[in-house]
């Protein structure tokens, strides 16, 4: 067994957001000396439950084994089964976590690399309507040159975490793995929580309520003033409108995570 190889998948799985808890059993499956393997876990985010399963295969040219893919299910009381395999590219792979917010239908920032081997970045969004002949979803892909600038269109909200500069990098980085955030709207000497989260697509951000309501432009403009739009796309609120049911309890538990999160001046994976 290459003692090398061992110590870099795990580290690999760490840092995908898997933790140590298959390090055993990753060790015992390459121990076996077998051509290819699987592992299996899972999660859960929000009170609903996400399975993984993980691929090894062994190198035909060199002693060692490599990560190269894994299934994910997500299931949920309030919608049907998602699934999708995600592939392990170096240095750009999606992480367990960020893998729930895109088959919850978020937005996550990436760093790709390109035919010519040169870095950019990129958003990412399944499109949860639409399958490919692989079974997995049509993966949507915002280039940085598309035009959104998150924290330009963050400006144009009087979001309280805006005013420290800590407190907005730690809110961009969040939004960026594709977390939907609380945040605080100050008017005229009040305030009130929303969640947020990123909107590539349409060059902006969605806002939500205390219930993860989605607020249209005319109620935000009510409300502050705000002449822009901010409204999600048709996808967007017909799967919005599918997980209304669980919109209190996932509130509480986003809420909870951002005070811990907050606290420790770390975001999840």
């Amino acid at each position: 067994m290459n003692a090398e190889n061992v110590e870099y998948l795990q580290k690999s799985l760490f840092n995908l957001g898997f933790g140590d808890k298959l390090h055993e059993e990753l060790k015992g499956k390459l121990q076996q000396n077998v051509p290819e393997f699987t592992l299996k876990t899972e999660a859960s985010f929000n009170k609903e439950k996400l399975e993984a399963t993980l691929y090894f295969k062994k190198s035909e040219s060199v002693d060692k084994y490599f990560f190269n893919k894994y299934d994910t299910s997500l299931k949920s009381d309030f919608f049907p089964e998602r699934t999708h395999t995600f592939y392990v590219n170096k240095g750009s792979a999606v992480t367990f976590k960020e893998a729930y917010n895109l088959l919850s239908g978020n937005a996550v920032q990436k760093n790709l690399i390109n035919k010519e081997g040169e870095q950019y970045k990129s958003w990412l969004k399944l499109d949860l309507n639409q399958k490919d002949e692989n079974n997995n979803y049509k993966m949507d892909r915002y280039h940085q040159n598309y035009g959104f600038d998150l924290k330009k269109e963050l400006a144009k909200y009087p979001i309280r975490e805006l005013n420290n500069c800590d407190a907005l990098e730690m809110l961009v980085k969040s939004l960026e793995k594709g977390n939907r955030q609380s945040v605080t709207f100050e008017k005229n000497g009040g305030e009130e929580k929303f969640f947020i989260r990123a909107n590539p697509k349409e060059r902006t951000i969605d806002v939500f309520d205390n219930h993860l309501k989605p607020l249209q432009a005319e109620t935000l403009k009510a409300k502050f003033g705000l002449d822009h739009a901010a409204k999600t796309d048709g996808e967007n609120n017909q799967d919005l409108k599918k997980d209304m049911g669980k919109q209190k309890e996932l509130g509480k538990d986003e809420s909870n995570v951002t005070a811990r999160t907050t606290k420790s001046r770390r975001m999840s994976h």
